[in-house]
């Protein structure tokens, strides 16, 4: 251990669950990637979570020892719920949790965990942890978790389970969805849930607009091609790179609102939607802005690669998504705002059809980008003028978008 890591932490700090989205109430920790007395990193990924949607790394918000972890495996926590303390030695949290207001201390840790600090010097089990989860959270076998996520079952309508001690098999999840009559009743899915929340909020807050636009896609799609020979890249990475470019030049699509505050977020962060069997999620490409354009496709087919296998990366960082329906044949559509970001961009299929231009009609192609606007940050004018970037961008791809 360095001197320098030794005076990081200064005094005890409570690394917490951070707001991870407006549609997540709480999560469960999965499996801690540190141990007790493990010294760690500011940004160094310390736990893994597990929201309604996937499973998404945790990263420390400060350097410093862990001294204590009280969020268990299999623990569920909610947002501001401490998950570990750091603190240069053991007596040095003790003495400093033993300074807390009562309903302070109370607040700062969780129930399991509450329950083991009042007895002086003894500190949670895994076994206390563990019989506290078990008392919120049933058993469940690994053959009746996959089998609820492909039936859309919910876990937790199903009391308790077959199995030793209730522990839920997949005949329990099978028979939590036979069908009644001549039609099949279930409960949503826990992602199902969370996404009707998110837009239930989105539509419900945030003043929507909407702005189309039909550009020349002739352009983009050989550039396309091109790339194409030199490293896998779809489409899609080329809209990507144009929208990291706009967004760097326009301040007002990476704004969010605060309260009465209007906070401009620095780093070009870009969702990606990525639909799955069960609904939509969208994982995030960081500073999209400062990557060549292979990089950008590494980067996407990466976040999405890990989205599709249940890991979210860059949950509730992102400040604009793109969703593309293009692939299906759909020509345009509009797009519901995920909740904490400005906009959203909705891309349509490249098309063949006939251009008309001086009088004279051409074969080419076209795409269609609807831009839906959170009208309290963006007014028409900006979303008129980040579109038309957009489209100078896209129909000049060879002169606009970074190398190689």
């Amino acid at each position: 251990m360095s001197d320098a890591n030794a005076k990081v932490s200064g005094r005890p700090h409570a690394i917490r669950l951070p707001r991870l989205g407006q549609e997540i109430e709480e999560v469960t920790v999965v499996a801690w990637l540190v141990k007790e007395g493990a010294w760690i990193e500011k940004g160094q990924p310390i736990c893994e979570i597990e929201t309604a949607k996937a499973v998404v790394e945790l990263e420390a918000d400060q350097a410093g020892r862990v001294a204590r972890i009280v969020a268990q495996a299999g623990d569920t926590i909610k947002e501001d719920a401490p998950l570990a303390y750091l603190a240069e030695s053991d007596a040095e949290l003790e003495a400093w949790l033993a300074l807390q207001e009562p309903a302070e201390q109370a607040s700062q840790v969780c129930e399991p965990c509450a329950r083991a600090l009042e007895a002086p010097g003894v500190r949670p089990t895994s076994d206390i942890a563990g019989a506290a989860s078990s008392a919120t959270r049933s058993r469940v076998s690994p053959a009746a978790r996959r089998l609820a996520r492909q039936t859309g079952t919910d876990l937790r309508a199903i009391a308790q389970g077959s199995g030793p001690e209730g522990r839920i098999l997949s005949t329990d999840v099978l028979a939590a969805s036979t069908p009644l009559g001549n039609c099949a009743r279930r409960p949503a899915s826990a992602m199902r849930r969370a996404i009707a929340r998110a837009l239930v909020l989105s539509k419900q807050t945030i003043p929507h607009f909407y702005a189309r636009m039909t550009i020349d896609a002739a352009s983009a799609l050989e550039f396309h091609k091109e790339r194409k020979q030199e490293h896998a890249c779809s489409l899609n990475h080329v809209i990507l790179a144009a929208c990291a470019k706009a967004l760097r030049e326009f301040p007002a699509l990476r704004c969010r609102l605060e309260g009465d505050d209007l906070v401009e977020l620095r780093d070009v962060n870009i969702g990606v939607a990525v639909g799955l069997e069960d609904g939509l999620v969208v994982p995030v490409i960081q500073r999209a802005d400062c990557l060549s354009f292979k990089d950008l496709c590494l980067a996407a087919e990466r976040v999405v690669a890990s989205a599709r296998r249940g890991r979210l990366e860059g949950a509730g960082k992102g400040v604009f998504t793109v969703t593309n329906l293009g692939m299906f044949g759909i020509e345009e559509f509009a797009a519901i705002i995920q909740p904490g970001e400005s906009a959203i961009l909705a891309v349509g299929a490249a098309r063949e059809a006939a251009i008309a231009k001086n009088g004279l009609l051409r074969a080419g192609w076209l795409m269609t980008l609807t831009l839906s606007c959170d009208h309290r940050i963006v007014d028409g004018t900006m979303a008129a003028r980040f579109l038309q970037r957009l489209r100078q961008i896209l129909e000049n791809p060879r002169h606009e978008l970074p190398l190689p």
